[in-house]
């Protein structure tokens, strides 16, 4: 599990919405270790998918999940995957699209704040065309076994066993 001062510390980086989402993942690295990443990856799927984070947070949380795994495969693609089949909320469905699918693109909305990606969004709406997704799909399904495992592992817990006492006291000081 994550300590209480590392989940405080993860909030406060969610929480960073007005900076450039470049500059929210290197204070993300400077904060966490490698050898943690994969844990406090689950922690932001869980935040996510339990609608525990602003429209915003949710963005800055999508972005440094991707960053965690750049250069290799990255486990919490069925979590995009199912972020973008599922989700409500089109701009956020535009920007999956863009950061899983045209990397050159996302770089550069890197460089700005999920603040005002949500309000470029918000000022100039465009259509969400998701592509077919089941070449990711598939990607997903070949992964070894043992990370397909810890994958599921994280998004089949109960919602119960996801909050502890001291994470809700967190996240109500938000």
């Amino acid at each position: 599990m994550l300590a209480v001062r590392d989940l405080s510390t993860l909030i406060t980086i969610l929480k960073d919405v007005k900076k450039p989402l470049e500059k929210v993942t290197a204070g993300f690295h400077k904060s966490f270790s490698k050898v943690d990443y994969f844990k406090i990856g689950s922690i932001i799927c869980i935040l996510i998918e339990d609608k525990l984070l602003t429209r915003a947070e949710r963005i800055v949380g999508f972005v440094i999940l991707v960053d965690l795994y750049r250069v290799s495969f990255n486990p919490f693609l069925r979590f995009f995957l199912e972020a973008l089949e599922k989700g409500d909320d089109i701009c956020e469905r535009q920007f999956l699209v863009e950061l899983l699918l045209h990397p050159s693109t996302s770089r550069e909305a890197t460089k700005k704040s999920a603040h005002a990606i949500i309000t470029d969004f918000d000022t100039n709406p465009t259509a969400t065309n998701v592509p077919d997704l089941k070449p990711l799909w598939k990607m997903y399904v070949c992964l070894p076994r043992r990370a397909c495992c810890l994958v599921r592992v994280c998004h089949n817990l109960p919602a119960h066993a996801r909050r502890s006492p001291r994470t809700r006291r967190l996240l109500a000081r938000r």
